[in-house]
């Protein structure tokens, strides 16, 4: 649960509303994972959650490249 702390941070850090959005909504999904991990008693998936959470930043940096906002 500790890591999904860097996608909601990820998304904080958006400058664009559609950036925001999608990364609230991965960070969301993440957190999902992490529930259902608990209902399966599944330590892979709950792993695989958090290295996907912390691997966040790079599809982040990406998407902030891509949505960027021309202000000028």
């Amino acid at each position: 649960v500790t890591a999904l702390v860097t996608p909601v941070q990820e998304a904080a850090h958006t400058g664009s509303r559609l950036g925001r959005l999608l990364l609230y909504g991965w960070a969301a999904l993440l957190a999902l994972a992490v529930v259902t991990s608990l209902f399966l008693a599944s330590t892979t998936v709950a792993l695989l959650t958090v290295y996907a959470s912390l691997a966040t930043i790079w599809p982040a940096s990406v998407l902030r490249r891509l949505t960027r906002r021309t202000d000028g």
